[in-house]
């Protein structure tokens, strides 16, 4: 395996990594807030707002239990949704109930 060096470093103003607003300036990874401002607190908030105050999503929670055979329509998961958690509980209380979640 061989790799070459195509420069020293990448250009300034670029991400630091996929999951960070840090930026790369003279080489190295500056600290810098969701505004893309070099030293800056700014963080989102639970729904994906810079500097927002949680009051912008909502939270959607219920229960399935409509005893009916073949495959059921759930529920449909809106485009741009996250922190999404989905759990499938037996009735009978035993881990295999013959069950699936499917997509």
């Amino acid at each position: 395996m061989a790799y070459y060096q195509l420069k020293d470093r990448v250009v300034d103003g670029t991400l630091c990594g996929p999951d960070t607003y840090d930026i790369c300036v003279q080489g190295l990874c500056r600290q810098a807030g969701c505004d893309h401002v070099l030293n800056s607190k700014a963080r989102n908030d639970k729904c994906g707002v810079c500097g927002g105050d949680n009051s912008s999503c909502k939270t959607l929670a219920g229960t399935f239990n409509d005893a009916q055979y073949g495959y059921n329509a759930v529920v449909r998961i809106p485009a741009g949704a996250t922190n999404i958690d989905i759990k499938q509980v037996s009735y009978s209380g035993k881990p295999e109930d013959d069950n699936y979640l499917v997509h």
